[in-house]
């Protein structure tokens, strides 16, 4: 028997807002900035092991001034596979619990991530990441990157145009290449 699944979605416009803050739970998480965009989109597959569990797990949308926080509800025992779509010139900040996340073409880019992989490609701005477990890889970034702390998984950076930086380094190798900027990373324990 396999488990319920729904579509859940929830949008607003874009004019205005220039801090999108996503938080994201159980399930994977894309984030796809695109030039010129109307509207913010926060749409995804919502699973649980019962229509119960699945009728809770859904996604909102609040707005407070120039932020718009998109927030993802997921009880245990359910998840949702997000994908925001987002103008290219915001800053985004993401809270994710755990799952794979991919961001592509956004501004300033602020990641707190408990597991997963993730991989981000083409920012605008600065990178900014707390993670606890999983592989980052970051490429073709037009400001500096900096981990601030990073328990365990690889890290691979490369195509900076500013600095990049890891403040704390749990396990896990950290190889970087083509940095712009001054480069500060932990030595191999």
């Amino acid at each position: 028997m396999s488990s319920p699944t729904a579509t859940r979605t929830a949008s607003a416009p874009a004019a205005g807002v220039s801090r999108i803050v996503i938080n994201a739970a159980t399930g994977s998480l894309r984030v796809n900035g695109r030039s010129g965009a109307s509207e913010i989109i926060a749409s995804g597959t919502a699973s649980a092991s019962n229509d119960a569990l699945l009728a809770k797990t859904q996604v909102t949308t609040r707005r407070n001034g120039s932020e718009l926080r998109i927030e993802a509800q997921v009880p245990e025992s359910a998840s949702l596979d997000l994908e925001v779509k987002v103008p290219t010139d915001v800053l985004v900040e993401i809270h994710d619990g755990s799952g794979t996340l991919f961001v592509t073409n956004v501004g300033n880019l602020d990641i707190t991530d408990g597991s997963g992989s993730m991989e981000i490609d083409t920012v605008t701005g600065n990178v900014r990441i707390t993670d606890g477990s999983g592989s980052i890889e970051v490429k073709k970034v037009k400001g500096s990157v900096t981990i601030t702390d990073d328990s365990s998984g690889s890290v691979h950076v490369a195509d900076v145009t500013g600095d990049f930086t890891v403040l704390h380094k749990g396990s896990g190798h950290v190889d970087y290449e083509r940095v712009g900027g001054r480069v500060s990373v932990p030595p191999k324990k």
